[in-house]
């Protein structure tokens, strides 16, 4: 007979009798060995046609089908599908087999294979062969199993028997019932390795297999003694695959499929060599984790050598003290293996974030990386100005340092000369700040910022500059001012509420991936004049509309005549062209000057801390600075300052 195996491109001839399983010697890897011929390809013949599978080199192979035959066969069936030819061949020119008209639905027995038996004939031509009245156990036989911690009681108890094989060698047999009925008889040498069974062409059935009828939860064993070893200790829900973990796994468990999906668990109990570790991931990936338990046997190989090198009670215990497997697919996390850091996370009440030792802030809100936040404001409010104030006191307190993306700031001397203003307290120019000072306070700006070119313009090219200066400078704070400056392909992502979701989203995830704080500056859409509000007989004031009467607050004056106009207050739905800029945020932060008071030069800001996702970080508040034209810096206005204009360097 031709064979083939699986990943191999190259037939080998070996003589396989058609009719039997049986152990042969690999023709792949035997010549390689120092045993060439030993017989490690096992071959299985079922319905299904020969197949085989060597448990040294782990390779599987199949029968290979002359081209002579197959071009004969309908070409809708496979090689297996058809009958010897009904009527004899007219001449040596004839084909061999006749194919079956189209219409011919019924499937036909394998060429040269007898027909599977039914279950009343397995149980007649076994029990005429096998009368069990005169089965029983010889001497050698019980004292096999004695010596591997079986009891006579026990054997019989289910059905082992003695019998004599080829050659006078004395073997035991044991026999495969299902509901009364014997399907097979599976025959183990005492004196040296290898079995066989009764009858070819039989239904594939467990061992044991009545426990189906009658148990709740099952152990899977590797072989019929592992099961009787289980038997011994009194389990008798054990039972075993036909072939233990060698071949198809599938012939056994359709057969039982109704039953087995009835079972409420499994107790695995398989070897713990290489060919058990297969069979185990076979069975928990066909039953579900969540059904199936583990047996371990220390350092033993399986649940009979454990029985015979420390008894029944170790036995009995690994039973008992089981291990459930929890699944998790390559997309989820283990979370059992994050004890330490949930224990961590328990103990200090969440991760509370990062303080900036700046107080109108700080009784607000806290920092933390792998987030993303939002800064809103009206153009000339003071977003961008309130930023760099955020990331200078994030690197003077915490040392963490900025790529900034900013066309907003451009050109860069212009953005670095604001930073030096705020660390040397002193207005940017020769009357007011010395040459000395001005290039020590750049020196530190360039070590603490790095500024991406603006004229990269593409999301993937800003946040691929920015990941390597991540990797590279240990950046931990990004920025891109604004956003509305970006561009994005939108040539399959829909209309601009799509482009912006999946831009966000990427920027977030981003975020977390490379464990940094990421700000994202946005305008907001056209907002509403306060004083075109009054004129209808109502108001916008911090998002909450109010009476008309409490509109001459808004001016010293009591008129509209201002420098600047005068705006609501926008939240976090006015960003410019989407809402998911609300929904993606961990931090939404609103920047609005109030140009309606101090003669409408609005040197007092509002910063509205509007979503903080986590209460660990802070509550929704708000929070009045006052800014400092000529350092560019943001004070408290509480109470007195000592030393405002104060060196940072």
């Amino acid at each position: 007979m031709n064979i083939k195996f699986k990943r191999i491109d190259q037939v080998f001839n070996l003589k396989i009798n058609r009719r039997y399983s049986a152990m042969y010697a690999c023709p792949l890897c035997g010549p390689t060995r120092k045993k060439k011929n030993e017989k490690t390809l096992r071959w299985y013949v079922s319905d299904k046609g020969g197949s085989g599978f060597c448990h040294h080199c782990r390779e599987w192979c199949h029968e290979v089908i002359e081209e002579w035959r197959k071009e004969h066969f309908h070409k809708h069936e496979t090689a297996f599908t058809h009958s010897p030819p009904q009527q004899p061949l007219q001449s040596q020119h004839q084909p061999p087999f006749q194919s079956p008209p189209p219409f011919e639905s019924q499937p036909q027995q394998p060429t040269g294979q007898k027909p599977v038996l039914t279950a009343a004939e397995c149980d007649r031509r076994i029990k005429a062969k096998y009368p069990p009245a005169r089965r029983s156990l010889s001497q050698k036989a019980t004292a096999w199993l004695q010596s591997r911690g079986i009891s006579s009681e026990v054997a019989t108890e289910m059905g082992v028997f003695s019998a004599i094989g080829k050659d006078n060698q004395e073997m035991i047999g044991f026999v495969y019932r299902l509901d009364g009925l014997e399907y097979n008889i599976k025959f183990r040498f005492l004196d040296k390795k290898g079995f066989y069974f009764a009858l070819a062409n039989t239904p594939k059935i467990a061992y044991n297999a009545d426990v189906l009828n009658t148990e709740k939860s099952v152990i899977i064993t590797e072989g019929e003694m592992d099961a009787l070893a289980f038997r011994q200790v009194g389990a008798i829900n054990a039972m075993s695959p036909p072939f233990g973990a060698a071949g198809d796994q599938e012939g056994w468990m359709q057969m039982h499929a109704s039953k087995l999906a009835a079972i409420e668990h499994f107790f695995l109990a398989v070897d713990t060599d290489e060919a058990g570790d297969m069979l185990r991931q076979t069975l928990l990936d066909k039953w579900g984790y969540h059904r199936c338990s583990i047996i371990t046997f220390d350092d033993q190989k399986d649940a009979n050598d454990l029985l015979m090198a420390q008894g029944e009670e170790a036995l009995i215990e690994a039973k008992i003290q089981h291990t459930t497997l929890i699944y998790n697919s390559p997309g989820s996390t283990d979370m059992r293996s994050k004890l330490e850091e949930f224990m961590e996370y328990f103990k200090n009440g969440g991760m509370k974030g990062e303080k900036l030792g700046f107080a109108p802030i700080d009784e607000i809100v806290s920092w933390r990386t792998g987030t993303l936040a939002l800064i809103c404001g009206i153009p000339s409010h003071g977003k961008s100005g309130f930023l760099d104030f955020l990331m200078m006191l994030l690197n003077l307190q915490l040392d963490w340092k900025a790529a900034i993306y900013s066309p907003e700031n451009f050109p860069d001397v212009h953005h670095a000369s604001k930073f030096v203003s705020m660390l040397t307290g002193k207005q940017f120019n020769e009357e007011h700040m010395s040459d000395d000072e001005c290039r020590t306070a750049f020196f530190k700006v360039c070590d603490q910022f790095v500024f991406i070119t603006p004229t990269l313009t593409k999301l993937s090219d800003i946040l691929e500059a920015i990941a390597l200066e991540v990797k590279h400078n240990g950046v931990k704070v990004a920025v891109i001012d604004p956003f509305n400056s970006i561009r994005i392909d939108r040539n399959s992502m829909g209309n601009e509420t799509d482009m912006i979701n999946v831009a966000l989203d990427e920027i977030h995830r981003f975020a977390r991936l490379h464990n940094i704080l990421f700000f994202v500056v946005a305008h907001p859409r056209k907002m509403e004049s306060l004083y075109a509000d009054q004129q209808k007989g109502y108001t916008y004031r911090r998002g909450k509309y109010k009476s008309a009467n409490q509109a001459s607050e808004l001016s010293p004056t009591g008129n509209n005549q201002h420098r600047m106009p005068v705006f609501r207050v926008p939240n976090l739905y006015d960003v410019m062209n989407s809402s998911n800029f609300y929904n993606h945020v961990d931090y939404g932060i609103i920047v609005y000057r109030d140009y309606s008071e101090q003669g409408g030069f609005g040197q007092k800001v509002n910063i509205i801390f509007e979503k903080l996702k986590w209460v660990e970080i802070g509550a929704p508040g708000a929070c009045t600075l006052g800014f400092n034209i000529t350092t560019n810096r943001y004070e408290d206005l509480s109470g007195d300052i000592d030393e405002p204009n104060a060196s940072w360097l």
